[in-house]
């Protein structure tokens, strides 16, 4: 279990890292091409092309960083009507059917992918193969595939649920709290 922990954390510091890297670039791109619009009349000719290619890297490790906490979206209402001892079971079987649909949406984007390579489409403004910009689709599947496989197979790894609205009121609760703290205390 210690393992697969690790190489979870691992897999989550590396999309981290890459999904950063590519809002760093994309941003550095927007910004250099601004300028070049501003100082020059000219922006870079493959700059927003390159930089929505960016976003859609970023946004797809996105997916399986908000997955590997638990926040991703879910239906909620059955889980406040399901009696208490059965939420593991539940949760497990919940886990294992994310990991099925993953699996199959993995075998749809290599498919994808593949068809991509064998057309030998290339992106017309930057000219780099398509199925390079594409094989995001099957790595990020195919994470979730595995790490939701995990959740639902050793639930200590499970990452507990967040409700980000209910999280929102409670912060919210909690600054209204120190604030009057602070109104007393003065």
């Amino acid at each position: 279990m210690a393992v697969l922990a690790r190489v979870l954390a691992a897999l989550t510091r590396a999309e981290r890292f890459i999904a950063a890297l590519c809002i760093g670039l994309l941003t550095l791109i927007m910004f250099a091409d601004v300028g070049a619009r501003e100082l020059f009349k000219g922006g870079i000719a493959w700059a927003q092309k390159f930089s929505l290619n960016l976003m859609f890297w970023a946004g797809m490790l996105g997916v399986v960083v908000v997955s590997s906490r638990g926040t991703h979206i879910r239906p909620e209402i059955g889980e406040k009507l399901w009696p208490e001892k059965l939420k593991p079971i539940l949760k497990a079987i919940e886990h294992f059917l994310i990991a099925l649909f993953c699996a199959g949406m993995a075998v749809v984007a290599v498919q994808f992918v593949i068809k991509t390579y064998d057309s030998g489409q290339r992106n017309p403004v930057t000219e780099i193969p398509m199925w390079i910009l594409q094989l995001v689709l099957p790595y990020t599947f195919i994470s979730l595939t595995l790490r939701h496989a995990i959740y639902a197979a050793v639930p200590a790894l499970r990452p507990a649920d967040k409700n980000e609205a209910e999280e929102a009121l409670e912060m919210e609760k909690q600054a209204q709290e120190e604030t009057v703290k602070g109104e007393n205390n003065g």
